[in-house]
């Protein structure tokens, strides 16, 4: 827990930064990139980090990588970049390589989940601009994120330790313990409790206690006929931030058919679950994904240009995992799995063929097509 509140703030602070980095059409966007190198050996010549990548084709030095704190996590800010895909490495360069930029090559690990393209044959980690400033993950060398893989609990199921949510409504769930009849959940914000309840089942859901941008701590307490349990440990988990900024006009709650509304946004490649108040509760995080359409049983299906061909087709869900994706473009209208349990999409398709005749005829025969119908 002390490591994801240090990354956690340091990411806040960075991010209060990186506001103040505008947008125009001249100095176009800005990504933060970092790197904590605690888990490898630095040279012991003179040496420096930087990020090397595709927004200026791999050609020489990228982005320098500096320590603010003393804690071994580099961090650097490359503006100037137009929307779209890159991919990048870290490297270290130094004195034992003449300052090439390119001595000791830090990858994604291959096939993993910040591998940003895995179909292809590099290790590079990646990210997507899209009308906006980022802050990328932070990695150790050669991994993903900061932390490894987290210590679990052996009782607490969901939210996983260290989990980043991006949604407000959680379920929380639990392992039955021998005779216990219920159990005590209890969930804390910077050590005030946000929700105390006896619960009898192995899951409850809240739908009123939760804020985006925050990091929670919670814990269960079995309890028995005549005594309590010990606590358990407590774990800790996140939630992103807010992607639409709203001011709903409710004008009658009488007139609304469904409680939640579900969109996505063409543009930004972003979708969202808002309430009848106009609350977001769900959104599709830093994945970048447009929700096309969701099916009667919920599920979710659309389009994202993130690691795939852009506009590729995809089945995820609320946690934001691929179910499944073709890894092909697929027009961004529709797709959806169909009753066979294939998935159907939209293709364009050129051909030649004829023009029928109508009142553009005329028309097209002065662009010297026949448009004769035949």
């Amino acid at each position: 827990m002390i490591h994801i509140r240090r990354i956690f703030n340091k990411i806040s602070m960075i991010y209060a930064l990186a506001i103040l980095f505008t947008h125009n059409l001249l100095l176009g966007y800005c990504v933060t990139i970092g790197v904590d190198v605690n888990n490898i050996e630095m040279p012991s010549e003179n040496w420096s980090i930087v990020a090397n990548g595709s927004w200026n084709n791999w050609g020489g030095w990228g982005v320098i990588l500096e320590d603010e704190n003393d804690d071994n996590l580099f961090i650097g800010t490359l503006c100037g970049l137009e929307n779209g895909n890159y991919e990048y490495v870290y490297a270290i360069t130094g004195d034992f390589d003449n300052w090439s930029g390119w001595g000791i090559v830090g990858n994604a690990p291959a096939g993993s989940s910040c591998d940003y393209n895995p179909n292809d044959q590099w290790q590079n980690y990646g990210f997507y601009i899209d009308n906006n400033n980022i802050i990328t993950e932070f990695n150790n060398w050669g991994e993903c994120g900061t932390q490894g893989d987290p210590e679990q609990s052996d009782i607490l199921v969901r939210p996983l330790n260290e989990d980043i949510l991006n949604y407000i409504h959680i379920p929380f769930e639990w392992k039955q313990l021998p005779d216990a009849i219920g159990y005590n959940l209890e969930v804390s914000l910077d050590d005030s409790i946000v929700l105390s309840n006896y619960v009898e089942d192995l899951m409850y859901v809240d739908k009123e206690n939760f804020t985006w941008n925050n990091l929670y701590d919670w814990k269960i307490q079995p309890v028995y006929i005549d005594s309590l349990g010990e606590w358990t440990e407590e774990s800790s988990f996140s939630i992103g931030q807010v992607e639409f900024d709203l001011n709903p006009n409710i004008y009658s709650d009488e007139e609304f058919i469904n409680e939640y509304t579900f969109f996505g946004d063409w543009n930004n490649y972003r979708s969202s679950v808002v309430d009848i108040n106009g609350n977001e509760i769900w959104n599709s995080g830093n994945y970048g994904f447009m929700m096309n359409h969701v099916n009667e049983y919920g599920q979710i299906f659309g389009s994202s240009p993130i690691g795939f061909p852009n506009n590729s087709g995809m089945e995820i869900n609320y946690d934001e995992k691929v179910i499944w994706t073709p890894n092909e473009y697929i027009d961004q209208h529709d797709f959806r799995q169909i009753s066979n349990g294939n998935y159907m999409g939209f293709n364009g398709a050129t051909r030649l063929g004829p023009i029928p005749y109508g009142s553009w005829t005329s028309n097209f025969q002065n662009m010297g097509f026949q448009a004769d119908g035949i």
